[in-house]
């Protein structure tokens, strides 16, 4: 029996290349690739080091408090605005405030990801403790440079398009330290070990660095060479406590805050205890 084929609409055909080609554009992927490098550490540090744990035998309640070590995520707030204003000393003159700190965090976060790897935690659960919560502290860092540097580099027409890649991207982050970090390290895959597996995720950090090295210095520097100078206490009061007190000052504003802790306390521990509860169901 033959069935007839019908050829694609060349109109249709060009109507999805349309709409695909503002994604394709070199600042848009650009942002995609920053996603990727913003997407792997927490991953790392929810699914995947939850099942590792799991793996060698960790008790649950010691689990829940390891995924407590992602809290940098949440606190990043704090420390966004010195990223913000302090230099690197010859760095930030070289390639300009975002990047001089991209580059820097990535480094460093390079290194920590692979002592995370190596740290053992059935038997230096204290030592993999302190890696973890670097590692958060660092990934957090990052995301706060990598988010000001995106809003930078991409014009106001190509916003929405880039942002939706950075949001894919970062799902692809996600992924690889999931999924590609579980099929390396763990018996089930690769069998290749945890310090290897933790080790090769470490290089997701790349696609971002090479996004940042082709797509040039953010606004920052040219925007903050127009601005007057402000005392480091006229600075903390605009900048920190001002913006505190105004919101603050609003009614229900604790009421807000109780919320979006509420609500996102069940979610983000679901969520990091989910591989766990597989791990002890049996499923490879």
């Amino acid at each position: 029996m033959f069935t007839d084929t019908v050829a694609p609409d060349p109109v249709e055909r060009r109507s999805v290349l349309a709409t695909l080609a503002p994604y394709l554009r070199p600042r848009p992927i650009a942002a995609l690739l920053l996603g990727i490098s913003s997407g792997f550490p927490l991953a790392l540090l929810l699914g995947t080091m939850g099942y590792w744990l799991s793996k060698v035998g960790i008790d649950k309640k010691t689990i829940g408090f390891a995924i407590g070590l992602t809290t940098p995520y949440t606190l990043k707030f704090l420390w966004a605005p010195f990223i913000d204003r302090f230099e690197i000393p010859v760095l930030t003159r070289l390639v300009g405030q975002r990047r001089a700190w991209l580059f820097v965090v990535q480094a460093l976060l390079f290194g920590s990801v692979w002592m995370l790897g190596f740290s053992a935690p059935q038997e230096h659960l204290g030592v993999f403790a302190f890696w973890a919560i670097v590692t958060a502290f660092l990934g957090a860092t990052q995301d706060i440079v990598i988010d000001a540097y995106r809003i930078e580099i991409l014009p106001e027409d190509e916003l929405p398009h880039g942002t939706a890649n950075n949001q894919f991207g970062y799902r692809l982050g996600n992924l690889a330290a999931g999924v590609g970090t579980i099929a390396i390290a763990s018996s089930e895959g690769l069998g290749l070990g945890w310090a290897l597996g933790y080790g090769l995720t470490a290089f997701c950090v790349i696609p971002g660095a090479l996004a940042a090295l082709w797509a040039g210095r953010g606004l920052h520097d040219r925007v903050l060479a127009k601005q007057p100078h402000e005392t480091g206490g006229r600075w903390l009061e605009d900048t920190i406590i001002g913006p505190f007190r105004e919101f603050f000052q609003r009614r229900g504003a604790v009421l807000i805050l109780l919320f979006v802790l509420i609500y996102k306390l069940g979610d983000a521990m679901g969520q990091g205890m989910l591989n766990p509860m597989i791990v002890e169901l049996g499923f490879s």
